[in-house]
């Protein structure tokens, strides 16, 4: 199963979590949860876009 077929079921939060896991698992990751939290929300702000247009 596919990360997007995941998320209409598990909701936003689910994806929120996926993005924090995958980038504290990088090698060399220095942010916080703050910075992450930031960057998650621009990527969930993208994604709206994304669909808006496709829609």
């Amino acid at each position: 199963m596919q990360l997007h077929d995941r998320i209409p079921e598990q909701g936003t939060g689910f994806a929120l979590s996926y993005i924090f896991l995958r980038a504290q698992t990088r090698p060399g990751y220095q942010g916080t949860l703050n910075d992450l939290c930031g960057t998650a929300r621009q990527l969930h702000l993208l994604l709206h876009d994304l669909l808006d247009l496709t829609l």
